[in-house]
């Protein structure tokens, strides 16, 4: 066999390793990457920090001995996720920047002042095991919701004249929603712990799961329910401040049918243990805001085309007739 002269040898080495560089270079860019001016929209940079927030969580709490941690911790995380889904399901119409930001910051500490020195104060004197009871309690929580979208439309209205679509008080409705389910699900997350614990203490496999199962569903369900009763109340807030001709009685048909589901929701879970009848009234609960959420536009039209709505407040009408009356 013919001897391969030396410097051939290293110039096809050479050439393979060039070839190499090219490839890996083509294959994974990094300096394609590194000057890649989609970094500097910031959406990317967020994601690798939201993945990694669990972990930062176990390096964080490992060593905690609060019960409610956990619950704050993966209740905070969840919620921008169902946050984000309302957004597309909701899809608020342009423009809006930072007015319905602080609009939405607002909202955030209203509801977590309010359930702190109201909600949870009147819940603890409530029976949810009774029907009466748990209305009670379904109209205490969905008007702490209710609130603070109705304050800011009315304020939004008389001091700037501002008027906002139906679909972003719907959309500000549910974060005041996953604000309050974090609030709660922080309380719920202490019990699915301590059942966790006993259940190792019991060795008993199957508490265990009932544990963990009811842990997972506060955090990542309570929220959301919250959020689907609190939106299509604020359905209802905003097609009242935008057209006042029936205003208090579409604010109290909306808060009233947002309560009733609510109450029915803790009434069943109080009383019965088979799911699937609680499961149907979810998807009852969730069926009725999809529908509001695809047909809040469609709603706003009509309402405005019918002279049912239009005009001043019925109950001002009422005063200004009876002003008007000559007297006997």
């Amino acid at each position: 066999m013919p001897r391969i002269p030396v410097p051939l040898r290293l110039g096809a080495a050479a050439e393979a390793r060039d070839e190499l560089a090219s490839a890996v270079q083509i294959l994974v860019p990094v300096r394609s990457w590194l000057t890649d001016p989609g970094w500097r929209q910031g959406l990317r940079l967020l994601v690798i920090a939201y993945a990694l927030l669990p972990l930062v969580f176990l390096a964080l709490f490992a060593s905690s001995g609060n019960l409610t941690t956990p619950g704050w911790a993966y209740s905070l995380y969840v919620a921008p996720l169902w946050g984000v889904a309302f957004w597309l399901l909701i899809r608020p119409p342009e423009p809006y920047g930072k007015q319905e930001l602080l609009i939405g910051l607002g909202i955030v500490i209203w509801v977590m002042i309010w359930m702190s020195l109201i909600t949870i104060s009147v819940n603890s004197v409530l029976n949810p095991k009774s029907l009466i009871g748990a209305l009670l309690v379904g109209f205490n929580e969905e008007i702490t919701k209710a609130l603070p979208i109705l304050v800011a439309a009315l304020a939004l209205l008389k001091l700037r004249s501002v008027k906002l679509d139906v679909r972003m008080w719907m959309f500000l409705g549910t974060v005041a929603g996953l604000v309050f389910g974090v609030r709660e699900a922080s309380q719920y997350t202490t019990i699915a712990i301590e059942h966790i614990a006993a259940a190792a203490v019991r060795h008993s496999a199957n508490a265990a799961v009932i544990g963990a199962l009811s842990f997972a569903y506060r955090v990542f369900v309570d929220g959301f329910q919250h959020a689907i009763w609190a939106g299509v109340a604020a359905f209802f807030i905003g097609i009242a401040v935008n057209y006042p001709r029936r205003r208090v009685p579409l604010i109290l048909f909306g808060v009233t049918i947002a309560a009733v589901l609510h109450a029915l929701n803790d009434w069943y879970l109080s009383n019965f243990s088979l799911p699937w009848p609680w499961i149907m009234l979810q998807a009852l609960s969730l069926l009725l805001f999809l529908g509001y959420t695809m047909s809040a536009a469609s709603i706003e039209r009509r309402v405005r085309r019918t002279p049912l709505f239009r005009g001043e407040s019925m109950i001002m009408d009422k005063f200004t007739e009876t002003g008007d009356q000559p007297r006997a």
